[in-house]
């Protein structure tokens, strides 16, 4: 549910810096807002795994920092008063109109009115098919090596990843082990 929020607050950034922000509307469907909104604890959370279900969250960090990865919640980013502030003024509405075309479509639209008194707008809508899809590989391998910074080291994500990707090629599996050996 906070994924394509994620994504549609990457494609706002570029026209909506975090510090030019007054205010953030968030419109999504009802069941995004009951998994990632409603509960209150959602609007400042005080634990890692209520930031990681929390969609105000999610769309704050990504627009102060550009991206959410486990350095976001390891760190507590959640709790930093840049968060929090932004979090403090963003709404979220339920758009019926959304809530009608899911499940096959899932509309996340972010408008920020910026201090200059303009706004700026980012629409996503994810399919069935989209999901069905997935990431990319190169999606893919970006959210990898952000996921796991500090852990590989040098070439060794790109070594993992290529042994993942002929994993059912391998005659012995074994040899992925080689490359999460740290």
């Amino acid at each position: 549910m906070t994924h394509s929020s994620i994504d549609t607050a990457l494609e706002l950034r570029p026209r909506a810096k975090a510090g030019d922000i007054a205010a953030l509307r968030i419109e999504t469907y009802r069941s995004a807002w009951e998994g990632a909104v409603k509960d209150t604890e959602l609007w400042s959370p005080k634990t890692r795994e209520t930031a990681d279900h929390s969609m105000l969250f999610a769309v704050a960090c990504t627009l102060i920092d550009g991206e959410v990865t486990p350095a976001s919640f390891e760190k507590g980013r959640f709790a930093d008063r840049d968060i929090l502030d932004l979090i403090g003024r963003t709404t979220v509405d339920v758009i019926d109109e959304f809530t009608a075309a899911t499940p096959g479509r899932r509309n996340c639209r972010i408008t920020a009115t910026l201090n200059s008194g303009g706004s700026a707008v980012a629409h996503r809508v994810v399919t069935l098919a989209d999901i069905e899809r997935g990431m990319s590989d190169q999606e893919l391998a970006r959210k990898f090596e952000a996921c796991t910074a500090g852990v590989f080291v040098g070439e060794s994500a790109h070594a993992f990843l290529d042994a993942a990707a002929s994993l059912e090629r391998m005659a012995d599996v074994g040899r992925i082990v080689d490359h999460i050996r740290l």
